[in-house]
């Protein structure tokens, strides 16, 4: 898997999807709009529907983001 961060204004973003440029913030924003599939975050942002490599990660990302929500 092929992961890289850059640090933009002060934030570090880990970027989940290369093909698509997706970061795990954009993930995150996605996620409370309401996002909480992988399916849907493909349909919505494109998400894992090149290569796929990042499929798990995005999952992880949103599960990590599900649990906050719990606590």
């Amino acid at each position: 898997m092929i992961k890289s961060s850059i640090e933009i204004y002060g934030k570090v973003l880990m970027y989940i999807c290369v093909c698509r440029g997706i970061s795990d913030k954009q993930i995150e924003a996605a996620a409370q709009q309401g996002i909480t599939s992988l399916e849907e975050l493909s349909e919505s942002m494109g998400v894992g529907a090149d290569c796929g490599v990042c499929q798990s990660h995005a999952c992880q990302v949103l599960e990590a983001i599900a649990r906050r929500k719990l606590t």
